[in-house]
């Protein structure tokens, strides 16, 4: 697990949870419920399994293990007591006394020595409040992981830093712009730089290759190197113009091409709109847009951007149906709210002076904070659409 010489780092964090997180015969759901189809049964079922149990600490990829949760709190819409009734019935009365004490089920009250959430996949860091407020006494285990293999794992207990897992490919890295420049705009190949060349700070293309260099992919992500002694990093962005909150990765064309359909079925006009990833309470998409011409039915045409990006983009659709991701919202601005944002980037020296072009997609809360509380935002009620 690396090695280290302090008790802060992963070397001796991982004989602490050893000792005092993980149970001694690590279990996951059977079979039965594992090849259950219907996604949401399968979920269910696995709430019920586990909530009989003694959880001490639970691993896997972020948005999933969150939305779980997330789910757990709800009692999966209260259907979770009916179901574990008919296996435990003690157990089932006991989580419906502390449902009406608290209007939820904690999942400090469930899992009391739930102390290791080991993440993966998508920054755990981004729901850092969410998590303390749910579980105070618990400790972040980050990894970096892609569908290409395991590449890096949290370093220190309280630092968000990863190393790179050794052994598992040779890591080169490509400076940000030479990349760019080569990849889009016919530039000169850029330079392969090894672990001995990276500089503290700096982001690069992260790369690996097979032993003899041969052969390089680029899983499409940007680190930054925070610590070269040690070697220390973090997740920075994806190199192309993607947002990943719950593994949908969403692109600038999903959106673009989604407003577009939208706008035609509507018979609207806008002149100007920004789409913000929001991360808390629970992931979903603002589109904030700037009408000339309003559509009659704001929440129908939510849904056929929706229903759109169901078509283009698979990911987002499995996602959505597996409730890591909440419906998307579009809110209407007053003519003029873009520029004052803009005006107000401009006077605290953040833009340029006469930068006036939006991005298209963005993880940044910035604009919709701009305005007041995300929480203003956030869509109410059920699901407009249903993944399919």
């Amino acid at each position: 697990m690396g090695t280290g010489a302090t008790k802060k780092t992963l070397a001796f964090a991982s004989g602490w949870i050893a000792k005092h997180s993980s149970p001694e015969n690590p279990f996951a759901p059977p079979v039965g419920i594992q090849s259950i189809e219907d996604w949401e049964e399968r979920m269910l079922q696995t709430g019920v399994y586990y909530v009989q149990r003694n959880l001490t600490r639970i691993g896997g990829i972020t948005n999933y293990v969150l939305m779980f949760l997330q789910e757990i709190e709800n009692a999966f819409g209260g259907k979770l007591f009916s179901v574990l009734a008919e296996k435990n019935p003690e157990r089932a009365a006991e989580l419906q006394q502390l449902y009406r004490e608290d209007g939820k089920l904690k999942i400090s009250r469930i899992w009391s020595n739930l102390l290791c959430l080991q993440l993966a996949g998508v920054d755990p860091y981004k729901y850092r409040s969410w998590i303390d407020e749910i579980l105070p006494n618990s400790l972040i285990f980050q990894s970096y992981v892609g569908s290409e293999g395991f590449y890096g794992f949290q370093y220190d207990i309280n630092n968000p830093a990863m190393v790179f897992t050794p052994n598992n490919a040779f890591y080169e890295f490509l400076d940000v712009d030479e990349y760019i420049n080569w990849k889009f705009e016919n530039g000169s190949t850029p330079t392969r730089y090894t672990v001995a060349d990276v500089k503290p700070g700096k982001e690069y293309v992260f790369c690996i290759s097979n032993y003899l260099g041969f052969t390089t992919y680029i899983p499409g992500d940007i680190i930054k190197i925070v610590s070269t002694q040690p070697l220390l990093f973090l997740y920075s962005r994806r190199l192309v113009k993607e947002v990943n909150i719950a593994a949908e990765k969403m692109s600038e064309t999903h959106i673009k091409v989604a407003l577009s359909e939208a706008i035609r079925k509507n018979q609207c006009v806008h002149r100007e709109y920004l789409c913000t990833a929001v991360t808390e309470p629970r992931p979903h998409y603002v589109v904030a847009i700037d009408f000339s011409t309003p559509p009659q039915d704001l929440d129908q045409f939510a849904t056929d951007i929706e229903q759109s990006i169901f078509e283009l983009n698979v990911s987002y659709a499995d996602v959505r149906k597996a409730n890591a991701l909440q419906p998307l919202h579009v809110i209407s601005l007053p003519a003029g709210e873009f520029d004052r944002y803009i005006l107000a980037k401009t006077k605290v020296g953040e833009w340029n002076p006469g930068q006036k072009k939006l991005p298209c997609l963005t993880e940044s809360q910035d604009f919709l904070n701009f305005f007041g509380s995300t929480a203003h935002f956030m869509p109410q009620g059920k699901s407009r659409v249903s993944a399919s």
